[in-house]
């Protein structure tokens, strides 16, 4: 009984194991950090990080309470066991909690990924998708704290075992959108820097700051690194756009695992020109910088912001 129990549990496990948190998985990188990451996006990035570290943890407990418990029984029975009995419970119970929030980051984290998308009633739609499974995980996680007893824990960790599916489902269903959502938005922000540089760069000038000679090849080469990240994410939504046709259209898993995967090709694409533009932006503001001082600069891009 014992064995079989944990079995369940170890298959709860594969569930939340196979949900890559796409916050932690996707956006573009720089020194292991993501280069447009927000305090919000740390925190839940952080979140994530410790739920998942908790999660880890807690499982080690209840494996290594298994044999512990599996002995005594055999040894002295039920009635020689029950505080051992009452630490698997509780360790179950801490376990299946640590599931709740490890499974509420990925979510939670598709809903601020989800932000970055254009305002639309699919867009509100699948926010409001997100939260009612929030919601039910939390209800789920009341039934744990209430429970007592080994089968009625068993009766809960059956609920979570099937909610998992289904948010494993809509993982799956909402990743496209959202990772093309937060490329847009990365992307809507380096078109904005770009503009950005070009404000300071006339107001420099009206103060009479030379920007040397080689600014207007900078400058391009900023604008030619954001025109081939609108290019090349153009050419990523039409490869999962075609993913998704091939899904519904009945195709095999393997025509629609080849379109994700050029999909995904050209992300990474897009991350790459993303990169770029940030050190162009970068060698651009230091050029600034040296030839009309920090202070100026500093007074000129808060004049741009105003």
């Amino acid at each position: 009984m014992i064995g079989r129990k944990f079995g369940a549990l170890m298959v709860l496990a594969l569930f939340l194991f196979s949900m890559v948190p796409v916050a932690l998985a996707e956006g573009p990188k720089e020194h292991g950090k993501d280069i447009t990451e927000t305090d919000h996006q740390k925190d839940l990035r952080d979140k994530a990080l410790q739920a998942q570290s908790t999660f880890g943890d807690v499982k080690s407990k209840v494996m290594n309470n298994k044999a512990q418990v599996a002995r005594c029984l055999v040894e002295s029975g039920t009635s020689g066991c029950s505080e051992l009995l009452a630490e698997d419970i509780k360790n179950r119970k801490d376990y299946l909690l640590s599931a709740v929030d490890r499974a509420t980051a990925v979510l939670e984290n598709l809903i601020d990924k989800a932000n970055y998308i254009e305002a639309s009633t699919e867009r509100d739609e699948m926010v409001a998708h997100l939260q009612d499974r929030i919601d039910e995980l939390h209800e789920l996680a009341q039934k744990v704290e209430t429970v007592s007893d080994r089968d009625a824990l068993k009766s809960v960790r059956d609920e979570f075992v099937d909610l998992y599916k289904d948010i494993k489902q809509t993982v799956n269903q909402y990743r496209v959108s959202t990772r093309l959502g937060v490329m847009h938005g990365i992307n809507q922000k380096l078109i904005n820097l770009n503009a950005r540089i070009g404000h300071i760069a006339d107001r420099l000038e009206e103060k009479s700051v030379t920007l040397g000679e080689d600014y207007p090849a900078k400058y391009e080469n900023l604008q030619n690194a954001v025109a081939e990240a609108e290019s090349k994410l153009e050419l990523a939504r039409e490869k999962y756009q075609h993913a998704v046709e091939l899904k519904n259209s009945g195709a095999s898993v393997e025509e629609v695992q080849a379109a994700i995967a050029e999909g995904k090709t050209y992300l990474e694409q897009v991350k790459e020109r993303v990169r770029t533009a940030r050190n162009h932006v970068s060698d651009i503001l230091q050029a600034f910088r040296n030839r009309a001082g920090s202070q100026l600069l500093t007074e000129t891009i808060a004049e741009v912001e105003a």
